[in-house]
C-alpha cells in the first residue's frame, strides 16, 4: 500500500488530515510525525508517496525539513506538500522562493487535499493498466446538446486522461457521460465513439490572477466498453508499443 507521512506538531491537524485522506484516498497508509525531527528519522527507514508538513513550527519549519528529506537517496524526488493559514502574497512568495512548489491554505476541503495529492504524486507508479500517450489524440466530450474538444493526455482499456478549458458547465462531469476519442493519421484516423464515462478525478492545471480555474485535467472511468472499442484500443497499444520498441533500437 501506498504511504504518506503527515509531520506537525498539531495533533489536531494530523487527525483532520487523516480522516480526509481515509475519506477520499483509501489507498494510502497514513504515518505521521509530531516534529520535523521524528519525521526525518522515520524517513531514514520508511519510503513514502507524499509528504505533507506543517509551515511555521517551533522545533522545525517547513522549507528546513525539505532542504533536509531531499537530501536523503529515497526521497531526492517526492512530493513535498507545505500546510499554511497565511493567504499573505509575499508569504506565498517566500515559499516558492525556498522551494516549495505545493502548498494548502488552511482551511481546506477534503476534496481539496485528494486533488492536490493526486496532483503532486506521479501516477505511474502505482497505474493497474497500461497507459499510451499518442501526440495528437483528441477527444469530443458529449454531455447534454453540449460537444467539447479536449487533449488526450493518455488512455487505457480502463479509462482516459485529458486537458480542457475550463468551463462552469463542466459540472455536468460529475455525472455519466459520452465520449469520442479521435486518433491522428499514424494511427488509421481510429475513431473510439460514444464512450459511457464516469468522473474520476480532476486537477487544476492554470488558474487566473483572481484564482479561478483556467485549464483543468480530467480523468474518466469507462463504463460498459463494447467488444469493437476494447478491440480498437487493444490494436492501438500494439502499434504504440512497436513504435517504441523501434526507437529504442534506433
Amino acid at each position: 500500500m501506498r504511504k504518506i507521512l503527515i509531520i506537525h506538531e498539531s495533533r489536531t491537524l494530523r487527525i483532520l488530515l487523516k480522516r480526509y485522506i481515509a475519506s477520499d484516498l483509501s489507498e494510502f497508509e497514513v504515518c505521521e510525525a509530531a516534529s520535523g525531527e521524528e519525521g526525518i528519522q522515520m524517513l531514514q527507514h520508511e519510503k513514502v508517496e507524499a509528504i505533507i508538513s506543517g509551515n511555521k513550527m517551533q522545533s522545525m519549519d517547513g522549507p528546513a525539513i525539505k532542504r533536509i528529506v531531499h537530501e536523503l537517496p529515497a526521497h531526492h524526488e517526492t512530493p513535498f506538500i507545505v500546510v499554511t493559514s497565511s493567504k499573505k502574497e509575499d508569504e506565498l512568495v517566500e515559499l516558492l522562493k525556498e522551494g516549495i512548489e505545493h502548498f494548502l491554505i488552511s482551511p481546506f476541503t477534503s476534496k481539496e487535499l485528494g486533488t492536490k495529492i493526486n496532483a503532486v504524486c506521479d501516477p505511474r507508479k502505482w497505474r493497474a493498466q497500461e497507459r499510451i500517450s499518442v501526440p495528437g489524440t483528441k477527444a469530443i466530450l458529449h454531455f447534454g446538446e453540449k460537444s467539447v474538444p479536449a487533449q488526450v493526455v493518455n488512455i487505457s482499456q480502463g479509462g482516459i486522461l485529458f486537458d480542457l478549458d475550463y468551463s462552469e458547465e463542466h459540472g455536468n462531469l460529475l455525472k455519466n457521460i459520452f465520449i469520442s476519442v479521435l486518433f491522428p493519421a499514424e494511427y488509421a484516423s481510429v475513431e473510439l465513439l460514444s464512450l459511457r464515462c464516469k468522473f474520476h478525478r480532476l486537477n487544476m492545471l492554470t488558474c487566473d490572477k483572481e484564482h479561478n480555474p483556467e485549464k483543468i485535467r480530467i480523468g474518466l472511468q469507462f463504463v460498459d466498453v463494447s467488444e469493437i472499442n476494447l478491440k480498437a484500443i487493444a490494436a492501438i497499444f500494439e502499434q504504440a508499443r512497436g513504435e517504441l520498441e523501434k526507437l529504442a533500437v534506433d
